[in-house]
Formats: structure tokens, C-alpha cells, sequence
């Protein structure tokens, strides 16, 4: 089974804090997460900071290179993430631990 390339985001869109993204990086997509939103760049536009979890580094990005997140669903149609409790108990880790915290248990 082959899935369909996920569908590009409008070149006006205006990524938010903690929303899921993909951001193209070495050569391939990696999903993460806007921890911040940066002032313009030598082109005019937005950029971005955003967060992988997976390898724990943060990198910015102009919006060229980012596109929402999405899965690949049921019935063969692309779905955005509608489930927000990740995206809230992440924003408490980081409000609470930071970007390097650690818990010990």
C-alpha cells in the first residue's frame, strides 16, 4: 500500500505554539512540535522553532518547510490531529521541567 503525498498548507499559513508539524529536515519530513514563533526573516517571512522529540533538538525553520501534521486515516483520507491532550500534557512539561527537564521516579 502506497499512501498519497500529504497535501501542502497554503503559503499564508501561520503555524500556532504547540501545534504538530512536520518540518523538512536532511533530506526527509520529521514530525515535531512549534515551541516558538520568531520574528521575520531576510525574505519577510515568519519562522519557527520546533521541537523533535524523537532526537530532543530544536531548529528553526522558515514556513516553507513546514506543513501541519497529518496521519494517514481510515477511509484513505489525510486526518489532522484532533486529540489536543498530547499537545496540552507536552505544554506542561515544558511549563513545568523546560526542554532539558528530567524526572527521576
Amino acid at each position: 500500500l502506497v499512501r498519497p503525498i500529504p497535501p501542502r498548507d497554503p503559503p499564508s499559513r501561520k503555524y500556532r505554539l504547540m501545534e504538530d508539524v512536520d518540518a523538512f529536515h536532511n533530506d526527509g519530513w520529521w514530525e515535531g512540535v512549534v515551541t516558538k514563533v520568531l520574528g521575520s526573516s531576510s525574505e519577510g517571512s515568519r519562522r519557527y522553532a520546533v521541537f523533535f522529540r524523537c532526537s530532543r533538538e530544536q531548529i528553526e525553520f522558515d514556513p516553507s518547510d513546514l506543513r501541519l501534521h497529518r496521519e494517514w486515516g481510515r477511509g484513505d483520507v489525510w486526518v489532522t490531529p484532533l486529540d489536543l491532550s498530547h499537545s496540552l500534557r507536552y505544554a506542561l512539561h515544558l511549563s513545568v521541567f523546560g526542554l532539558n527537564g528530567c524526572v527521576l521516579v
